[in-house]
Order: structure tokens, then sequence, then C-alpha cells
């Protein structure tokens, strides 16, 4: 599968909105394994926080509503590099 950049939309509009398009679409089997990847990941980084900083999960709600530029750009970027993943093992 091969893309046009001056033809398909592919790299217009939100990031997430894209990485949720490309998740729904996919091979089931490929967006399950991503699916349990970003899992894994989280609970990993829930696990860390958790060793350090038992209250994390009060000040993640404070913060959770009031999305900041820095963790649009990172959920973005996260987004990207899940949407690479999929894309390169649909090949």
């Amino acid at each position: 599968m091969t893309f046009d950049v001056h033809n398909d939309d592919i790299f217009e509009g939100c990031p997430v909105e894209k990485w949720l398009e490309i998740l729904f679409h996919a091979n089931k089997t490929l967006a399950e394994s991503e699916l349990r990847r970003i899992l894994e990941s989280l609970a990993l980084c829930e696990q860390m926080l958790d060793e350090f900083e038992p209250q994390w999960e009060k000040e993640f709600e404070k913060r959770r509503f009031a999305q900041s530029p820095q963790t649009s750009a990172r959920m973005s970027n996260l987004a990207i590099e899940s949407m690479g993943k999929i894309l390169t093992q649909s090949e």
C-alpha cells in the first residue's frame, strides 16, 4: 500500500483521530496486539508511579480535564508511533 502525499489525507487531521481510524480498520490480530502493547505499557507506568508516588491518581484526576499542550503533543506522538507499528506490520 503506497500513499501519495498530495492525494491522500493520511497526513492531515488530528493524529489521535487518524490512529483511531487505523486501529478500527486494521487487521483484528494487529489491532489486538497493539492494544495489548499499550495496555502493558500503561500498567508498567502505573506500577512505577505507585512505587514513587502512591497518591498520583488524585493528581491525575485534577489534571485530566485541563489537558496541557505538552500532554496533547505527547498523545499525538504516541498515536503516530502506534500508527507506524500497525501500518508497518500490515504491509
